[in-house]
């Protein structure tokens, strides 16, 4: 299986972890909304995350911004690559 997205559907929390489909993603081929492919390395999940309105997977919405700070980005990002 591989990861499509990341729940953020409410502010993370103590109370509400993110959640994280189980899988690979990182250097995996990404399909996007505009008919180009992009690879899932750092950079673009870092720009997913970031600009979540700019590089969306095709067949899927883009998320909602969630204001998280460079640090949880960076953790982010690091949990994801570290799935593969």
């Amino acid at each position: 299986m591989h990861i499509v997205g990341v729940d953020f559907t409410s502010a993370p929390s103590r109370r509400k972890a993110i959640t994280v489909a189980h899988g690979r993603l990182a250097g995996s081929t990404v399909p996007l909304s505009d008919g180009t492919v992009t690879v899932a390395d750092a950079d673009y999940l870092r720009r997913a995350i970031e600009q979540p309105s700019v590089e969306v997977r095709q067949g899927y919405t883009p998320m909602p911004d969630q204001g998280l700070t460079p640090e949880q980005v960076d953790e982010l990002v690091r949990y994801i690559t570290g799935l593969g």
